[in-house]
């Protein structure tokens, strides 16, 4: 508290005040304090679990779990309003792209600089991007990709894929 008070000295012989009504504090990490305000200059300031700083919330514990979920149904949403006149039309693929890098991916990471990431979040924000993909380039989802050869495997003949596709009977086996 003791930095609020500086910050409110300094500000001062600048013409700068604090509105003390509006500011609020978030202690971070746990456990959180049974006190639901702080004196802060002849002040009290409410202490909140969690805020909203340019339309991103910034939760206590640091999670990013409930701002990535509604990202990506935001960006779902997008990409479903767009299924009919942009995805299934007769554009050239690389257009489709280009407008999928323009109009779903600002939506989907916006404010991600303030996202705390974990290996779940990371893989669940790797799959809707997969899933716009493939929705994009028309790949249905019974095609599987395999991370070990880099190719695709769908179970069928390997005759029957491009030549630049793979067919994996298994993932631990060689490929065919």
């Amino acid at each position: 508290m003791l930095a609020l008070g500086v910050m409110n000295e300094e500000a001062t012989p600048l013409g700068l005040e604090i509105n003390w009504l509006k500011a609020k504090i978030q202690e971070i990490g746990e456990p959180p304090h049974a006190e639901t305000s702080v004196a802060v200059c002849n002040a009290h300031m409410e202490l909140v679990e969690s805020f909203v700083y340019l339309g991103c919330a910034q939760h206590r514990n640091g999670s990013s779990d409930t701002e990535i979920r509604k990202r990506i149904a935001r960006a779902c949403d997008c990409m479903i309003q767009l299924n009919r006149h942009i995805w299934k039309s007769s554009i050239p693929v690389s257009t489709k792209v280009r407008l999928y890098k323009v109009y779903i991916l600002p939506i989907l990471l916006y404010c991600c600089d303030t996202w705390t990431l974990t290996k779940q979040l990371s893989d669940r924000i790797d799959a809707f991007d997969m899933w716009c993909l493939r929705k994009i380039l028309r790949i249905p989802y019974t095609r599987h990709y395999c991370d070990k050869c880099g190719g695709q495997s769908d179970g069928s003949q390997a005759a029957q894929l491009p030549p630049s596709w793979c067919v994996c009977v298994d993932f631990s086996s060689s490929v065919i």
